[in-house]
């Protein structure tokens, strides 16, 4: 270590017998340029799919695969020689099936090419248990060996750390997808018919919410930030903010350390936060929900075409 170093990774990996399970686990240490010292973690676990797992695996991908070829024709034929204004949504519903395919594929083809990692961890114990040299060079040739395969390791995890991103988008996508299909009847579809009905209201709302949001946040940051920690960047201001919205807390620990003028500031602002976002604001969102869904439900009434549950 010396003044130029910028940040130190401590490593190690820890394997679980029993489950099968193969776990990276490295903390980072950063030094700012003030010299004050961060510590972050980072914890990714692996598991091999190997006998009746992987084809279980396996089966489940090219399953997903059959399935959304199969979906993917007749929304494609409707979108070819259709006009009407659901198009879009039957464009998202294209697209969103072919990120499955694809990703079902690529994730396939990576796992059939991959090399288990069993067999990964087992090369980077045998270079540290398996050394019998003794001269410098062959140590350093050990040692070249064994973060080459804990290298290895590390891009796997983060391989498949990014295949869990992807999934989560596509996850979220289907989950979108599922909202949209509800809109196709009249009483399930309460959910988009009323977010649609909202929605020029709330794109009002959302701007006059942030930019008084993001101004209360610079205020505090700029005259507290130095005594409250809350409020000790202008990110962290705006993440305290978003918790106090949410009631987690509205009096800040450090505010018990400052006295006289800071104190008086500190309160001006908690007082107006609660007044005009805690209290105001947030009362403004709900009645734009309520008011849209009163306006959807008496449209419903008019609809004759739609039963109970059951006739439905």
């Amino acid at each position: 270590l010396d003044v130029q170093t910028a940040d130190v990774t401590v490593s190690t990996l820890v394997y679980s017998q029993v489950e099968e399970l193969f776990t990276s686990v490295s903390v980072r240490f950063e030094v700012d340029s003030a010299g004050k010292v961060r510590a972050s973690k980072r914890v990714l676990s692996y598991r091999d799919l190997i006998e009746t797992t992987g084809i279980s695996f396996a089966g489940s991908m090219f399953a997903v695969i059959f399935f959304c070829l199969l979906g993917v024709g007749h929304p494609t034929y409707q979108l070819y020689h259709s006009r009407s204004y659901r198009n879009r949504m039957i464009a998202f519903e294209v697209f969103s099936r072919m990120g499955l395919i694809i990703y079902s594929a690529v994730l396939l083809a990576t796992w059939f090419q991959q090399q288990p990692m069993s067999e990964l961890y087992s090369r980077l114990l045998d270079q540290m248990l398996g050394y019998t040299g003794d001269s410098e060079a062959e140590f350093a040739k050990m040692m070249q060996e064994f973060f080459t395969a804990l290298e290895n390791i590390r891009s796997r995890t983060d391989l498949f750390l990014n295949f869990r991103i992807i999934a989560y988008i596509l996850l979220y996508m289907q989950f979108i997808q599922l909202m949209l299909y509800f809109s196709f009847h009249p009483r399930m579809g309460v959910l988009t018919a009323t977010v649609n009905k909202a929605s020029s209201a709330l794109a009002h709302f959302f701007a006059l919410f942030s930019m008084l949001f993001m101004t209360l946040a610079f205020l505090a940051h700029w005259m507290l930030g130095t005594h409250v920690e809350e409020f000790q960047s202008f990110s962290v201001t705006l993440a305290s903010q978003a918790r106090m919205l949410f009631g987690e807390f509205i009096y800040a620990r450090s505010a018990n350390e400052i006295d006289g003028a800071m104190l008086l500031m500190y309160w001006l602002y908690a007082f107006t936060f609660m007044l005009v976002v805690f209290f105001t604001l947030l009362n403004f969102f709900l009645a734009i929900i309520v008011d849209s869904f009163a306006a959807v439900k008496k449209d419903e009434q008019l609809n004759f075409t739609e039963h109970d549950f059951l006739h439905d």
